[in-house]
């Protein structure tokens, strides 16, 4: 299988972070770069609101793509959280 650079943009409310934080572990690993990690406050009133978006790429094969499609889906189920991913294009 060819290795590839796949992008990842996460963005999950800070009320459900705690189903991601998994993912903070795994990006210290190997074939991982992060990008950027960013808290937005939405409103005021509402801190648990906050958006928290994590983008980071991902060096590896379609079924590491894949496997970690399937793992933030699975966290993410039933959250406002969601997440894109993309093979990134060479210049």
């Amino acid at each position: 299988m060819s290795v590839r650079t796949y992008v990842f943009r996460v963005v999950v409310p800070r009320r459900d972070y705690q189903r991601i934080e998994w993912l903070s572990d795994v990006l210290k690993g190997e074939g991982f770069t992060v990008l950027y990690m960013r808290v937005d406050r939405l409103f005021d009133e509402r801190a648990d609101l906050d958006s928290i978006e994590i983008a980071f790429l991902l060096r590896g094969n379609a079924k590491a793509r894949r496997e970690m499609e399937r793992r933030l889906a699975e966290s993410l189920r039933g959250s406002l959280g969601f997440f894109i991913s993309c093979i990134r294009r060479e210049s």
